[in-house]
């Protein structure tokens, strides 16, 4: 995931840290918390990881801590990856 021109976390969802990258694979209710977005002075970020998935969504949401197991602030960032 790359970003750009993305707002400091705590501008959009009071008390927000940073910026956490979370999949739901297809089918599954639950979200995954796969790490946190960097992102840099000139508000651009970065996030990589392996997705064992095909089919899945990915969300991105401004949260106070990193370490949380499912969404609470709003997402500023969804999108449906459908690989085959």
């Amino acid at each position: 995931v790359k970003v750009k021109h993305l707002a400091e976390a705590r501008k959009v969802f009071s008390g927000a840290t940073n910026y956490i990258v979370w999949i739901q694979p297809e089918g599954s209710e639950a979200y995954q918390n796969v790490g946190a977005l960097q992102v840099d002075k000139n508000l651009q970020g970065t996030h990589t990881t392996t997705i064992p998935y095909k089919n899945f969504k990915v969300l991105i949401t401004p949260e106070m801590s990193s370490m949380g197991q499912t969404p609470t602030g709003p997402a500023v960032f969804e999108q449906r990856v459908m690989r085959q």
